[in-house]
């Protein structure tokens, strides 16, 4: 009996042993478990979530950022003819660059104000005095030499000045200056009747600023020394209008300046427009010369000492060798 208790007793502690070393062990092996399983973790997680960047981050957004270099192309020609100064479809677009003596030609967008510059009349460029003249050549605004053909159905009207020597109470005019702003002339009602007559006459001063019936021919300011045209004529200006029938010439001078003896002093000019009550007749595909021609004599008024006055005498002539000639 004690043999068999001492036996059972053995058994049961070597039981206990044997549990104990069994709670070790899985507590040994657990740290290696542990990383195994993390390892195994990482790899799961990480595999997947390293690809999507590179596949979306980098392919994705560069590929893109290329095509906006080959769109630069389309968009480079929407910027740039808006901004070409020289870029045309007709030769309507195109315009001197230059307010006086022009080199070049632009679009009409981008004309020059010449609304407060003054210019001689020297012929020194290639389109002065009718040397040359703006056209659409290749999409390009250039200069053509010779003067511009009349489109097919209209006219040509050009104004010219002229003038004679002038000696006043003892002294020579050697320069009187004016800047001319605006030469208009006025349509004829149906079978209106015209004055042609080649006389001189005095301008009639208006402030009537009726356009109806206008149509302009110079309206960019033109300075003028009517001393430098003495027993000849100069072109001022030119534009193309409807032919038949006109009435009338509007001047405007916006000031002056007169030279008396080696002295310059102030002229006074009319304030308002000036009309000249001489009609002529257009025929279609003809070109007109107006000459206004000054009588300096009569036109300028000394009013005190060392003050004139303007107060034009002009008779208006028709170059018949111009409006006939082509």
């Amino acid at each position: 009996m004690e043999r068999r208790s001492a036996f059972l007793l053995l058994v049961c502690l070597a039981g206990a042993f044997i549990l104990c070393s069994g709670c070790t062990q899985p507590t040994d092996s657990l740290p290696n478990a542990t990383p195994s399983s993390t390892r195994t973790m990482v790899t799961s997680v990480d595999t997947p979530l390293l690809p999507p960047p590179t596949a979306t981050t980098v392919t994705p957004v560069d590929t893109p950022k290329i095509p906006p270099s080959a769109d630069t192309p389309s968009l480079t020609p929407t910027t740039l003819i808006p901004g070409d100064p020289t870029s045309c479809t007709k030769d309507s677009d195109c315009v001197p660059a230059q307010c006086c003596h022009p080199t070049g030609c632009v679009n009409i967008r981008n004309q020059p104000d010449c609304s407060t510059i003054a210019c001689t009349k020297v012929c020194q460029g290639p389109i002065d005095c009718g040397a040359g003249h703006c056209g659409c050549v290749n999409g390009i605004c250039s200069i053509i030499p010779g003067p511009a053909s009349t489109p097919a159905g209209q006219a040509t009207l050009k104004i010219a000045v002229k003038d004679a020597p002038k000696i006043k109470d003892g002294g020579t005019i050697t320069h009187l200056w004016l800047n001319i702003s605006e030469v208009s002339v006025h349509r004829a009602l149906a079978n209106q009747s015209i004055n042609e007559s080649n006389e001189e006459m005095t301008v009639i001063e208006s402030e009537d600023p009726d356009t109806a019936g206008w149509i302009t021919v110079i309206n960019d300011t033109t300075m003028v020394d009517l001393m430098e045209f003495v027993n000849m004529s100069r072109e001022i200006g030119q534009n193309t209008v409807d032919p038949g029938r006109y009435t009338q010439i509007r001047l405007k001078i916006d000031s002056g300046t007169i030279t008396v003896d080696g002295i310059t002093h102030d002229l006074s000019v009319p304030s308002g427009v000036l009309k000249l009550n001489r009609g002529f007749d257009l025929d279609p595909e003809e070109t007109l010369t107006l000459t206004l021609d000054f009588n300096v004599d009569k036109s300028v008024i000394r009013t005190g000492s060392d003050q004139y006055k303007l107060k034009p005498v002009i008779a208006v002539l028709l170059d018949e060798q111009q409006a006939r000639g082509s």
